[in-house]
């Protein structure tokens, strides 16, 4: 299982570096949990973090009548330095067929700009709260796209858990539909070190955590590069393996689930 720190600052990016990710994605979570941040902010970050390490950002949270703000804005962050992946958020998106047309907007957007490029599409756990589509439709949205990563995250973080709104039952169903048509998973809310064993049993491939290495765990605040190494440190104690060896085994698995109609994110696992 790979760790992506969201990071909203160039502060935040080296911490995260520092504490031994390879993966982080740059948000504004003033603006959600899927916010967009500045363009520059992400130039910025990708020209003053090593090569090695793999950038992308998220895009916003979008309703469905911003089809065409949600794939400008997806292609605005890859230009801007968001090579990796760009991820963008269906909240609050209350039919299949509106999420649908997101979906294949931002993913034909971004292939065309750059095949190597990874889509992420997010929705959220707590989706009957927020009036949106479940994950589940969602992923039968994605199996006929273009997208390559499924995500699942919790819009509502005041004091809410991802495995508050979804058992290990459901989430391990949801990672395997996802991996039987090539995509990749992401799973984030509230995660933190002693939720690695409940999600290595789902088989998810990126857990994302914001909170648990920040100061005092407040997500508004900095990242600390010693919480990260406590939780990089945590996945590799429970997987049992080093950060080597599981680079080897997801190598493996993105020949294996690599599928025809795109090129995939290259990097991203």
């Amino acid at each position: 299982m790979e760790l992506v720190i969201p990071v909203m600052s160039l502060q935040d990016a080296r911490a995260a570096v520092d504490g031994g990710v390879r993966l982080i994605s740059v948000k504004n979570l003033h603006e959600g949990s899927m916010g967009a941040n500045l363009p520059y902010t992400i130039r910025t970050i990708r020209k003053k973090i090593p090569r090695r390490i793999r950038l992308g950002a998220t895009v916003g949270n979008f309703p469905g009548y911003m089809t065409c703000t949600a794939a400008q804005a997806a292609l605005g962050a890859a230009v801007s330095g968001a090579k990796d992946h760009v991820t963008v958020g269906l909240y609050k998106v209350p039919s299949y067929r509106e999420a649908a047309k997101i979906v294949k907007a931002v993913s034909e957007t971004i292939k065309k700009f750059d095949k190597r490029i990874g889509v992420a599409v997010c929705s959220f756990a707590d989706y009957k709260e927020i009036g949106s589509i479940s994950p589940k439709e969602t992923l039968d949205i994605l199996v006929d796209s273009q997208a390559d990563i499924a995500v699942i995250d919790v819009a509502d973080k005041n004091g809410k858990h991802l495995f508050d709104y979804m058992s290990i039952e459901e989430l391990k169903s949801f990672v395997e539909g996802a991996h039987s048509h090539g995509l990749w998973t992401l799973f984030l809310g509230s995660l933190g070190k002693n939720d690695v064993p409940a999600l290595l049993q789902t088989g998810v491939d990126i857990m994302g955590a914001r909170s648990t290495v920040c100061r005092e765990e407040k997500w508004y605040y900095e990242v600390e590069k010693e919480k990260v190494k406590e939780l990089v440190k945590t996945i590799e104690d429970v997987e049992g393996k080093s950060w080597i060896e599981r680079w080897k085994e997801r190598r493996e698995k993105r020949k294996r689930r690599l599928r025809g109609k795109t090129g995939g994110p290259q990097h991203m696992i």
